[in-house]
């Protein structure tokens, strides 16, 4: 565990050790002034509500070993603003990045399996995303309220793509599913219906 502050401007930088009380201890009390976290290596698991509320987070350095991102882990860190996650993380939880307002580039995993409800819901500063193939799940709200995002790849391998996933994107121009770009809502929702993944509309802008 290692807390270093270069300076007040600076902010606090920190490597997390979640099997380690001390190391935990410290992520709780420095809160808000949290600016840089390394998760040590061997790490399996973020924990649900790890970084909460840690609103002047930037950079987060995520090691390979992660298989999970834990629920509401990175919620309301507005400063962060880009991601990368590694290969073997195979589940985003519940809220795991919601209200990460400045969040612009995601870098989305391989072995992602499973994105659980309002993920990213309230992501306003997202502008692409591109999912990868092997994904199965997109949870209900996963993205609404991404306000800027302009076009999503949803691939071929998702099986269950939940009710209003992308509700509330007001931005979004298109979306390519199944090999096909859609530019129109009621297009797409209404293949996505006759597809038999989902019973309910997907892309709807309307309150």
């Amino acid at each position: 565990m290692e807390n270093t502050e270069n300076s007040k401007n600076a902010g606090v930088a920190l490597t997390v050790d979640f099997s380690d009380k001390k190391s935990l201890e410290s992520l709780n009390s420095l809160g808000e002034e949290l600016v840089s976290a390394v998760i040590a290596d061997g790490t399996e698991e973020i924990g649900n509500l790890a970084f909460n509320g840690c609103k002047k987070l930037e950079r987060v350095v995520i090691p390979d070993s992660v298989k999970i991102i834990g629920g509401g882990a990175f919620t309301g860190c507005e400063s962060l603003k880009s991601v990368a996650l590694p290969d073997g993380v195979e589940s985003l939880g519940r809220i795991a990045f919601r209200d990460c307002t400045h969040l612009k580039e995601i870098a989305f995993p391989k072995g992602l399996k499973v994105i659980h409800a309002q993920a990213f819901y309230g992501c306003t500063n997202l502008e692409n995303v591109t999912l990868p193939e092997g994904l199965e799940v997109i949870g209900s709200e996963a993205f609404s309220f991404c306000t800027e995002l302009k076009h999503i790849n949803i691939p071929d391998s998702v099986k269950e793509l939940s009710v209003n996933a992308l509700s509330d994107c007001f931005s979004l121009q298109s979306v390519d599913f199944r090999g096909q770009r859609y530019t129109d809502k009621d297009a797409f929702n209404k293949v996505v219906l006759a597809s038999g993944i989902v019973v309910v509309k997907v892309w709807d802008n309307e309150f």
